[in-house]
């Protein structure tokens, strides 16, 4: 009969005894939240980078409209539907393989070489679409 009693004190613990353990292991309340402070900016500084690459994607994913309007089809001579097959190309490109990359990225685990990795081939891929002069070299990049 006593062990019962023992394990019913055990439930009944003080939450704030709880708390005082957990600031322990991490060397004290004030430890707690200077680390709590470092993991904060950490997480911080990661997402404005993110969100940088964000920005960027949406100007790139819009640009086509700016180049349309800059002359894009007089310099390409594009004629009838031709500027809206390469902008189909291009959207269709961004949902097709918007699941399998995100598949990708959880099957390799490592954020930092991907999104990077992405930026770069992504870039190539922009120049050399600025090298393109005609219809059919615009469609393949």
């Amino acid at each position: 009969m006593a062990g019962s009693t023992h394990s019913v004190q055990e439930k009944n613990s003080d939450p704030a005894s709880e708390l005082s353990d957990a600031d322990e292991e991490y060397g004290g309340t004030e430890a707690r939240r200077k680390l709590e402070k470092k993991l904060l900016l950490k997480v911080d500084l990661r997402m404005s980078i993110l969100i940088a690459i964000y920005i960027l994607n949406y100007i790139d994913r819009n640009n086509a409209a700016a180049a349309r309007a800059r002359g894009l089809e007089t310099d390409l001579k594009l004629q009838g539907q031709e500027f809206p097959t390469l902008l189909s190309i291009l959207y269709v490109g961004y949902i097709v393989m918007q699941i399998p990359s995100n598949m990708f990225l959880n099957w390799i685990a490592k954020p930092s070489i991907y999104l990077p990795g992405c930026m770069i081939i992504w870039g190539m891929i922009s120049v050399l679409t600025g090298v393109a002069h005609k219809y059919v070299p615009s469609q393949a990049t």
